[in-house]
């Protein structure tokens, strides 16, 4: 039996690895040392806890609250989240490309030119198992090299205490960061695919408890950022810089991928290809904002439409409730 089709007789592994590899991105490393460096252990501890649960929180909900996956995946609001995945792709983009940018800025440029446009048309069709896949062994990877860079670079150049962070700026940063994470995950269109995905067997891969795959992907970005921690304790050499430039343009591809597949979702194949393109082009004149600019830009927005879907949702569930139709095949019917 060849690797492909042994893991669709028991993908809950390779979908826990490609959720975690969705949700972590490249603002993931860089976010997570300069909030360790600049606020200290507790604005670190928050921001890393509502990025950890934001997985759990997301596929308990979703498998819970079928009203949910109907307002998420109306027309109207996956248009909305589509554009969203536009910054996704612009923040991974940018990851990539800054991750390179140490050894040539030409040679950055194109990498990330070239894996963007490979994968703009390799998820035109029968996309989502070869994301799952793809995901799930670039993660792997990163686990390996995310160890061997911070067993090398302690080893090397020691460990530089944090502060604890208790000052104000850094506890209010830490808290609104905490609360703006935990429920980033119901603006991935890729997420709830998975769960329609799994429950019709699509490309014959066999059903698994997604809400499970959910919580050890969770569990898994757990482990990815406690590297993180110790990496914000140390410090690089010029050879370690380029080993943590190919450890973070690895974390960006995974995540990269999994937005281009989003966008395809929210528009379809034809509208889809056209606005992963433009994106694409427009992300060229976005370069000198950086991760961070772009990551700024969107979270505090997401949060936002967010919450304001969320509480639509909740309405709507008390007033089906009373009518007595609970079941998520009964929202199907409706459209």
């Amino acid at each position: 039996m060849g690797i492909i089709q042994k893991a669709k007789q028991n993908p809950k592994w390779n979908y826990s690895f490609s959720i975690c590899a969705t949700w972590a991105g490249a603002g993931s490393l860089i976010v997570g040392i300069l909030m360790l460096q600049q606020f200290g252990v507790i604005p670190f501890l928050l921001w890393a806890l509502g990025n950890t649960l934001c997985c759990v929180v997301f596929g308990i909900f979703a498998g819970k609250l079928p009203v949910l996956r109907k307002i998420f995946t109306s027309p109207i609001v996956k248009i909305i989240i589509g554009f969203m995945c536009v910054f996704q792709l612009w923040i991974n983009m940018s990851g990539i490309h800054d991750s390179l940018m140490i050894i040539n800025s030409t040679l950055a440029l194109i990498v990330t030119y070239f894996f963007a446009i490979g994968f703009l048309f390799l998820f035109l069709k029968f996309a989502m198992f070869k994301n799952v896949l793809t995901d799930d062994f670039s993660w792997k990877i990163v686990y390996v090299l995310i160890f061997i860079l911070v067993l090398v670079s302690i080893s090397t150049n020691g460990v530089s205490i944090p502060s604890a962070g208790m000052n104000q700026e850094g506890l209010t940063l830490g808290v609104q960061r905490f609360f703006t994470l935990i429920v980033g995950a119901f603006f991935y269109p890729y997420f709830w695919e998975l769960f329609e995905f799994n429950e019709k067997q699509k490309e014959g891969v066999k059903k698994v408890n997604m809400t499970k795959c959910f919580v050890l992907g969770g569990m898994l970005f757990g482990i990815y950022i406690s590297f993180v921690f110790l990496l914000g304790m140390t410090s690089f050499s010029p050879g370690l810089e380029i080993m943590k430039g190919i450890l973070l343009s690895l974390i960006a591809l995974s995540s990269l991928t999994s937005f281009i597949y989003s966008i395809y979702i929210s528009f379809g194949n034809k509208l889809g290809f056209a606005v992963n393109a433009a994106g694409m082009i427009g992300w060229y004149y976005l370069i000198p904002l950086g991760i961070m600019g772009v990551w700024n830009a969107m979270q505090d927005t997401r949060f936002i439409l967010i919450v304001g879907t969320i509480f639509i949702s909740l309405i709507w569930s008390k007033y089906t409730e009373k009518k007595g139709n609970k079941s998520y095949e009964y929202y199907q019917k409706e459209n």
